[in-house]
């Protein structure tokens, strides 16, 4: 295979994919069941809220509804489902505005890779695989969050790997922005800053004076779209806030004696003992509760409690679970770890069983293959240490909070540019045997064989 066949068909290749890419999805929009996207999650509440006059508010699964949240979620996504209530067919737009999204994101993926491999056919492949990779065509048909967290996180990721190509104050205010945009989605990447400021001295060869100067410039960026936004919940709340105040909720359900470490869902027998009601030998032992059971000092005050008191009250309780049972949190610590990059438990309780048996499939089959790719990657792994350290970031967050697969969804973008790296590796391999057969087989130079000289040839 030529070194350059994929490189000189770049632009080609790219609105190929584009394409591809958009109809599948656009398809996946139209043939499923479209939902209501005003009730499918908090997000949607909010939106509704917004769009009939209530303002950003969120009742807390009604137990609130005297006193709603006024800043328990980022605002990205519930602005666009806002938007999205306000069309004719709500929930088919918003899944078209997903599918465009994602097929952006396969541009974007193939961008990575070929910038992080230096390679044009792994950014291909990369991205053909997130064209076809049947997680991002299907949810862009329903109402989560995650066609719009995958896409700002890549986006900010190729601005970080461009950065450290070039490292011009150009890069780092579009690193910055793109990076305050995603923390109105995802404001636990703000951890993750400091590695890759980290990366960016070990990879571009500059000095740390330097680096602090480009990461000074990035946070300066950073701050321009999320301030606004700081700004308006710290006036309503006389205190300061950073983007959301669901952090103590979301470590609560996954720091507790009866959570599974998986979202809403708990042990049934385990919640009843906490809640003190004998339990119900009907019900599964696992299932999925809403409103979620809260610790009994915040439940007796729930409606009055301020919004940021109830946030700290909520944290105090999951690190209080972690003092009291540390055995008990260390084995749920592993059930997540487990949860995160292979399957939840309950998986088939959330999902059709015969959709959660071929999604097992094809991911075991990518983790593999990306497990090549990774093991390859090592010989480099300045080169690819961002997403070493982007996966070991995301492992121990959610680790720490609690896991839903769809976590891990945002980040199977760079499983499948590991799993391109090993398609190439071989790819380029057989190539390099078939040459090396065919060389041999060549005449010397200076002899012939039959018919060489009569022109036969």
């Amino acid at each position: 295979m030529p070194k350059d066949f994929f490189a000189e068909r770049r632009r080609v290749v790219l609105i190929v994919l584009f394409v591809v890419a958009l109809l599948l999805r656009g398809a996946a929009v139209f043939a499923l069941e479209p939902q209501d996207i005003a009730t499918y999650s908090e997000s949607g509440a909010i939106a509704r809220n917004l769009v009939e006059g209530r303002g950003y508010t969120f009742d807390f699964f009604g137990t609130r509804a005297e006193n709603p949240l006024r800043s328990f979620l980022p605002p990205l996504f519930p602005a666009l489902i806002a938007l999205c209530l306000q069309l004719p067919d709500p929930a088919r737009a918003l899944g078209l505005i997903q599918a465009g999204l994602s097929a952006v994101t396969v541009v974007l993926v193939y961008l990575t890779a070929e910038t992080l491999a230096r390679s044009a056919r792994v950014g291909a492949l990369a991205a053909a695989g997130a064209a076809v990779y049947p997680v991002f065509v299907v949810m862009c048909a329903y109402p989560p969050s995650l066609t719009l967290d995958t896409f700002l996180l890549i986006a900010f990721l190729l601005c970080v790997v461009v950065l450290a190509e070039r490292m011009t104050w150009r890069w780092a205010a579009a690193t910055g922005f793109a990076l305050g945009v995603t923390l109105l989605a995802r404001p636990m990447l703000v951890g993750f800053l400091p590695l890759v400021l980290l990366w960016l001295w070990l990879r571009s060869g500059s000095g740390a004076k330097r680096v602090l100067q480009i990461g000074a410039v990035v946070v300066l960026c950073a701050a321009l779209p999320v301030l606004p936004w700081v700004v308006r919940a710290t006036l309503i709340h006389g205190r300061p806030v950073f983007v959301s105040t669901n952090g103590g909720f979301v470590f609560w359900n996954g720091n507790n004696p009866f959570t599974t470490g998986s979202g809403h869902e708990v042990y049934t027998a385990r919640v009843a003992e906490y809640l003190g009601v004998p339990p119900d030998p009907q019900l599964p032992d696992v299932m999925e509760m809403r409103p979620y059971p809260l610790p009994p000092e915040v439940q007796a005050q729930l409606g009055a409690l301020d919004e940021l008191e109830m946030d700290r009250m909520l944290y105090r309780a999951g690190f209080q679970f972690i003092r009291e049972q540390p055995r008990r949190w260390l084995e749920l610590a592993a059930t997540k770890l487990l949860a995160f990059w292979g399957f939840r438990s309950n998986i088939g309780a959330s999902y059709a069983a015969s959709w959660a048996a071929y999604y097992k499939t094809v991911y075991l089959a990518l983790l593999l293959v990306a497990g090549v790719g990774m093991a390859l990657s090592l010989r480099h792994w300045r080169q690819w240490g961002v997403v070493y350290a982007l996966f070991g970031y995301y492992t121990l967050f959610y680790v720490v909070f609690h896991v839903q697969t769809r976590y891990r969804w945002e980040i199977e973008p760079y499983l499948l540019v590991f799993a391109a790296l090993a398609v190439s590796s071989c790819m380029r391999r057989g190539y390099d045997i078939q040459k090396h057969d065919f060389d041999r087989r060549r005449p010397a130079a200076g002899s012939e064989e039959p018919g060489d000289a009569a022109g036969g040839r």
